[in-house]
């Protein structure tokens, strides 16, 4: 699910870290996160959280489908980056010039 959390503290010092709260199924939550963002949040701006339907207490600050696809997209270029390296250097080893 998706709500509205309210800032509670920023440690932005500390991975900017920021603490929140918010409502879902009728109780009040807090969760802890990096936030990009934090440096620019003062106690009770308001963030995006996405949290389990299941447990509540599982939530993070943001989207969690857009954090997702971002996260798959960069360990997916890193992959591909890291196999043409490794083709390279297995396909084309350097060639010692005899003389």
């Amino acid at each position: 699910g998706t709500a509205v959390g309210t800032v509670l503290q920023t440690r932005c010092s500390n991975n900017n870290d920021v603490t929140y709260s918010f409502s879902a199924a009728g109780d009040i939550q807090q969760g802890r996160d990096s936030w990009d963002g934090c440096r620019s949040l003062k106690r009770g701006d308001t963030i995006p959280v996405s949290f389990s339907l299941v447990d509540p207490t599982q939530n993070m600050a943001g989207d969690a489908h857009t954090r997702f696809i971002t996260e798959t997209i960069s360990l997916t270029i890193a992959s591909i980056l890291g196999a043409i390296v490794v083709a390279v250097v297995f396909l084309y080893p350097s060639r010692k010039h005899r003389n």
